[in-house]
């Protein structure tokens, strides 16, 4: 898996030795001519050299961290998607609970996120979630239903829809 950091957000660096906090984190060219990739940052933390330059071999650094205010925001879509392994599309979050396709999608004004079969946004049942909550509560509020057999929909009562 390829993973995008930019280095400019790098905001602490492990090392043998321990966390360090880093400013200015950047990698570039060994300073010996060997071909190597090496980086360099400001140690901000308290305990070394304050101030002082690091740099070494990529291959020392164990860890990196990223400040949450720099790491990239997800929506609440996107977020309650991951949590249902479904997809995004259109601000609606689509995926699929025993072979039932459905989609949850946040109700215009205050009504809360809504939850139907696919194709069933009339008989859709709402959740008394916005958008200021957390992505954990409205999944697991929906999963809670499925998994006790209280699916949406008028279907749904018939019980013999599979």
């Amino acid at each position: 898996m390829m993973m995008k950091l930019n280095p400019s957000e790098i905001g602490s660096v492990l090392l043998a030795d321990g966390w360090h906090k880093a400013r200015g984190f950047s990698t570039g060219e060994s300073p010996f001519g060997d071909g190597a990739i090496w980086f360099s940052f400001t140690d901000l933390l308290e305990g070394g050299v304050p101030g002082s330059l690091l740099a070494g071999p990529v291959t020392s650094i164990q860890s990196v961290a990223v400040p949450r205010s720099r790491q990239p925001q997800h929506s609440q879509a996107e977020e309650i998607a991951h949590l249902l392994k479904g997809r995004v599309e259109d601000e609606t979050v689509h995926f699929e609970f025993d072979e039932i396709g459905l989609e949850l999608w946040l109700a215009p004004g205050h009504a809360g996120w809504s939850l139907a079969r696919r194709g069933d946004r009339a008989n859709a049942r709402i959740y008394g979630y916005g958008k200021h909550d957390l992505a954990g509560n409205v999944a697991s509020a929906v999963m809670g239903d499925l998994k006790t057999g209280d699916l949406p929909g008028l279907a749904a009562s018939s019980g013999n829809d599979r």
